[in-house]
């Protein structure tokens, strides 16, 4: 039995000793400043693959190594306090035994923004005050402009603030008082009739009169103090009613919408009132002219309502507020050749009035008829999809009963609604070309549109096409007969493109070209360099 016992061990020794552990691989890099090239010391180095992770430290030269990395591919990413987290530097594949040299890996330093906010007298707030940083943002579809807020702190108990870990850019500073419940907060306001509002620096309460401040990668700009502006307010009180049941609302959001304002994201709580029980109130309104909106929700039974008034230096008391279902309108689409509309149509109605209502149409159950419902009241912009399988087709004309609405918007008031009629054409038409540089070169990283020649047209999104350039060129089909504007910016957002006073500022680099019906039109683009594209957007903020 011993003898047996022995020869087991004996074998199990030779099979182990012919079948060695996987060797482990090793990862040299270097984390570099991508403004100076120098070495970035104490760098946290993060390689990442499956189950497997390894972390080293840079050393004062900025060499990292991972020693006793397992076979297998990775992803590297770094991070500094003092520099942007990097977005990672590529797959790593790493094989038994091998010494590998990663890319070298360049973090961009931060920029940072701080400061102090205070009230007039010169002493910080009670309840603290939060600020932010914010940009402006272009919806890719509508070219609406935005200021949507980038990054948020609170300032201390002296009112001190830092905002850090900015890229560099343009940005808009903002404070206002904070809230220690979610109801209202009657300590940020004086003698029941003003309080402190946002305010912009310097020292504004709009973002269209507010100054930007630019900053560059690694810079610091301090401070960038700010006063609150203390300022008469008024109440909005009303009750809201569902005028089909007559029952009171309740845990319904309302939107309280300057009238003739940009945007801003994410809205204030000052600008959101819940109805409870029937009842609802915006606590700190400035004087000025708005709409409140009950937009299509689910969660408030899909009940939707519009009320605009203004407001003046004396409180709103006694507004009622209809809620109901919304308007529904059916789209009808026909072909001019007198064959059935493609399959894939639809229709979405855009606000004109800046409420900030966007209902796409979905098919109807009974007929697959594209429709549209939980509309509420107010001007529509109406954009038509023509479907995948109508490359060149385009829309002729929409009418809305007997309003013509090829151009211009509708109006929807309230009770039945007529039909949409729209007039389909196959034959379109095309628009390709090819965008050069000042060298004569194609140039392959550019944005291109096509829009109205038109300022009048501008808003019109139906009438607007953007692509990006592949290899220097493009082409657009499914063009409506008319006079456009071809720009090609080098770069750049694609959304901003779609902003008809961006295209404006730039309408002197474009190209200027007449589409009729079927025609194909072949045209060169001269690509607006990004630095003259920003600074145009520049002017704009």
């Amino acid at each position: 039995m011993m003898r047996t016992i022995f020869v087991l061990l004996a074998f199990a020794q030779t099979i182990f000793a012919q079948t060695p552990a996987a060797a482990s691989g090793r990862v040299e890099g270097q984390l570099i400043d991508a403004g100076t090239g120098e070495g970035i010391r104490k760098g946290w180095v993060t390689l990442r693959g499956g189950t497997a992770g390894y972390t080293a430290i840079s050393d004062s030269n900025g060499n990292f190594v991972f020693e006793d990395v397992d076979p297998g591919r990775y992803s590297l990413t770094a991070e500094h306090s003092a520099y942007l987290r990097s977005s990672g530097a590529g797959q790593i594949t790493v094989a038994a035994g091998e010494i590998v040299k990663a890319p070298r890996m360049a973090l961009t330093a931060q920029a940072v923004i701080s400061g102090k906010v205070t009230d007039e007298g010169g002493d910080p707030l009670p309840g603290g005050v939060q600020v932010q940083v914010s940009r402006w943002r272009w919806d890719s579809q509508t070219g609406v402009r935005t200021l949507t807020q980038v990054k948020q702190t609170g300032a201390d108990d002296q009112g001190n603030f830092r905002l850090s870990g900015l890229p560099s850019g343009t940005y808009f500073l903002s404070a206002y008082g904070g809230r220690t419940t979610a109801a209202f907060d009657d300590r940020t306001v004086m003698r029941g009739s003003q309080a402190y509002t946002t305010t912009y620096y310097p020292g504004v309460s709009a973002p269209d009169s507010a100054t930007p401040i630019v900053v560059a990668a690694g810079s610091e700009m301090a401070n960038m103090n700010l006063n609150l502006r203390k300022v008469s307010v008024s109440r909005i009180r009303g009750t809201a009613r569902d005028i089909g049941s007559g029952e009171m609302g309740n845990q319904i959001a309302l939107h309280l919408i300057p009238q003739g304002a940009y945007p801003v994201s994410p809205v204030t709580n000052d600008a959101v009132a819940v109805v409870q029980n029937g009842v609802f109130e915006f606590p700190r309104v400035t004087a000025g002219s708005y709409i409140i909106l009950a937009p299509d929700n689910p969660a408030s039974g899909h009940l939707v309502g519009r009320y605009d008034l203004s407001v003046a230096q004396a409180d709103v008391n006694g507004i009622l507020f209809p809620l109901g279902p919304g308007a529904a309108i059916e789209g009808h689409f026909k072909m001019d050749s007198g064959e059935g509309a493609p399959a894939g149509i639809g229709f979405g109605l855009r606000s004109a009035d800046g409420a900030g209502v966007h209902v796409d149409s979905r098919p109807d159950g009974k007929d697959a008829s594209p429709r549209a419902s939980g509309i509420p009241p107010g001007r529509y912009w109406v954009d038509v999809r023509t479907g995948p399988n109508s490359a060149n087709a385009y829309v002729k004309s929409i009418h809305f009963g007997e309003a013509d609405a090829t151009l211009k918007p509708i109006e929807i008031v309230g009770g039945a609604q007529p039909a949409l009629d729209v007039l389909i054409s196959s034959n379109g038409g095309t628009v390709s070309g090819t965008i050069r540089n000042e060298k004569g070169d194609t140039a392959a990283a550019a944005q291109v549109i096509l829009a109205p020649a038109s300022r009048e047209l501008g808003d019109v999104q139906r009438l607007v096409k953007s692509a990006a350039a592949s290899q220097g060129t493009f082409r657009f089909a499914g063009i409506a007969p008319g006079d456009y504007l071809v720009l090609g910016l080098e770069g750049g957002d694609a959304g901003a493109l779609r902003d008809p006073a961006f295209r404006e500022a730039i309408a002197d680099r474009g190209v200027k070209v007449t589409v009729r019906e079927g025609s194909m039109v072949a045209i060169e683009v001269p690509v607006i360099p990004e630095n003259v594209g920003a600074a145009a957007l520049a002017k704009l903020q």
